[in-house]
C-alpha cells in the first residue's frame, strides 16, 4: 500500500547547494601579491640609490649665513653702505608731503608743479652726489650668495640690518625721484627694482627675524607700487621689464617663507 502523506505536515528544506570555501588559495594569493608588492619597493629603492642626486643648486634659494659662511654677506654689505650715509635724507619731500602735496608715487604721472621746484631739485641732485658710491655698490650686494642673518638669543632684541635696509631703501626712493624729474624713468626704474630685490631678499631669507620679513614685505609693496607710478611718466628700463616678468613668483623660490611672513 502507497504511504500517502498528510497535506498538513511540513515538508523538510531541500538544503542549497554549498559553493566550497577555499581559504588556503585565498590565503596564498594574499601573500603572492603582498610579496610582488614589497619587490616592487626594493626594486625602487635600490634604482634611487644607484641613480645619482639632480644637482638642482641653481634652483635653490640662497642659504641663511652663519658663522661658517664664505666671503662677504649681503648684510655686511647693506650695514657698510648705511655708514656711509652719514648725513640725514632731504628734508624739503617730507615738509612738502605734510603740507598737503600729492603724493610723487601716486597712480598717475608726477605733479610737476608741486614737485619741480628749484629748491627741492637742488637738494635731491646734492643728496644723490655725496651718496652716488655707496648706492651703486649695493647692486653687487645684494648678488651675494649669503645673507648673513643669525638668530639672536634676546627676542625684544633689534636685529642688525633692519634700520638699515630701509634707509638704504629709502635712499634709492630719493635717487630713483630725483631722476624721474630729470625724466630718466629707465635709470629711475633700476632704483625701484634695486628696492624691490632688497626686498624680496630680506623676505626669501628672514626666516630667523620677523622684523627683516616686515621691511621685506614692506619694500615689496612699496616698490611695485613706484614702478607702477613711474611707468605714466615714460618707459621702464628693457632689462627691468625683462627681469619683473621673468622672474620666479616670490614664494615659488622658497614655500617656507610664506608662513614666516603670516606669523
Amino acid at each position: 500500500m502507497t504511504h500517502l502523506s498528510d497535506p498538513n505536515e511540513p515538508t523538510k528544506a531541500i538544503p542549497k547547494s554549498r559553493t566550497p570555501r577555499r581559504p588556503r588559495r585565498r590565503r596564498a594569493a594574499l601573500f603572492g601579491c603582498g610579496g610582488l608588492f614589497v619587490l616592487c619597493v626594493l626594486t625602487v629603492i635600490v634604482w634611487m640609490q644607484d641613480e645619482p642626486p639632480h644637482d638642482d643648486s641653481d634652483l635653490q634659494p640662497p642659504a641663511i649665513g652663519g658663522p661658517d659662511a664664505a666671503g662677504p654677506t649681503v648684510l655686511e654689505g647693506i650695514l657698510s653702505a648705511s655708514a656711509q650715509v652719514t648725513t640725514p635724507l632731504p628734508t624739503l619731500v617730507d615738509d612738502l608731503l605734510l603740507e598737503g602735496a600729492p603724493s610723487p608715487w601716486g597712480p598717475s604721472a608726477i605733479d610737476r608743479a608741486a614737485w619741480d621746484q628749484p629748491a627741492i631739485r637742488e637738494e635731491l641732485q646734492d643728496f644723490v652726489k655725496r651718496h652716488a658710491s655707496p648706492l651703486d655698490d649695493l647692486h653687487q650686494v645684494i648678488e651675494r650668495k649669503v645673507f648673513g642673518i643669525e638668530p639672536l638669543e634676546a627676542f625684544d632684541a633689534m636685529m642688525p640690518g633692519v634700520l638699515e635696509t630701509r634707509t638704504l631703501a629709502d635712499a634709492l626712493a630719493l635717487r630713483a625721484l630725483e631722476r624721474r624729474l630729470a625724466g630718466d624713468t629707465a635709470a629711475a626704474s633700476r632704483d625701484l627694482a634695486l628696492v624691490l630685490r632688497l626686498g624680496e631678499r630680506s623676505i626669501l631669507e628672514g626666516g630667523v627675524s620677523m622684523l627683516h620679513c616686515l621691511v621685506g614685505e614692506a619694500l615689496v609693496d612699496l616698490a611695485w607700487r613706484q614702478l607702477g607710478s613711474l611707468t605714466f611718466d615714460g618707459p621702464l628700463d628693457p632689462k627691468v621689464e625683462e627681469w619683473l616678468i621673468g622672474r620666479d613668483p616670490l614664494f615659488d623660490r622658497r614655500p617656507p617663507a610664506l608662513s614666516d611672513v603670516l606669523r
